[in-house]
């Protein structure tokens, strides 16, 4: 029908757009040149506003998404296109590789002078063997699901390394059939005002 090849052509469509981001970044990493631009962002807004850009495709498949940002992240002092880059990477990925019925789950918290962004899915999950090379371009999971999804397998390597531009870190733990967190670390820096004092998140 139109609406299926409609639908069909706006997947590709933004499979398009995610890739040549990816490769784009993945350039920019290796040569040096990633330009950061620290600006307050709202972490919670940014969760909600990936689980829109992604609630067809996890609608198709009956996922559920969960977010909690704890009350004492404050607006923070990061690179918004990075950021979202991370978030979109890593809750895309989640939405490829959970069966359907599951669950996708981000979760925002303070550790001392870290936030601390965790990505957990009730996927396939990953082997041990693999999951130190995912962080390293063009690697995907060798399974018959992840050979059933398009990707450039770089979006984990290109989190890793937007992650590690921003002074932060990721970790990955995952275990076969029960599924898979993401965890990225960055620094909390407090978004501030023209007085000097911290920004307030605003309510939700």
């Amino acid at each position: 029908s139109s609406d299926v090849c409609s639908s069909d052509l706006h997947r590709s469509g933004s499979y398009l757009m995610d890739l040549i981001e990816d490769m784009l970044d993945a350039v920019r990493l290796e040569a040096g040149a990633l330009k950061l631009t620290p600006e307050p962002v709202d972490l919670e807004a940014e969760i909600r506003s990936v689980f829109a850009a992604l609630r067809a495709e996890a609608e198709r498949k009956r996922l559920v998404f969960t977010s909690e940002v704890a009350a004492d992240v404050p607006l923070l002092e990061l690179d918004l296109r990075a950021l979202r880059r991370i978030l979109l990477n890593l809750v895309g990925n989640a939405v490829k590789f959970t069966d359907a019925g599951g669950t996708i789950a981000v979760r925002g918290t303070l550790d001392g002078p870290r936030v601390v962004v965790a990505v957990s899915d009730t996927g396939i999950g990953i082997a041990p063997e693999k999951i130190g090379l995912l962080g390293q371009p063009f690697v995907q999971v060798d399974d018959s699901l992840a050979r059933r999804n398009a990707g450039s397998g770089l979006g984990l390597a290109i989190c890793k390394g937007l992650a590690e531009a921003m002074g932060g870190s990721l970790e990955i733990v995952s275990r076969v059939g029960q599924g898979t967190t993401v965890t990225v670390r960055l620094p909390a820096t407090p978004a501030v005002g023209a007085a000097g004092r911290p920004l307030v998140r605003p309510a939700a």
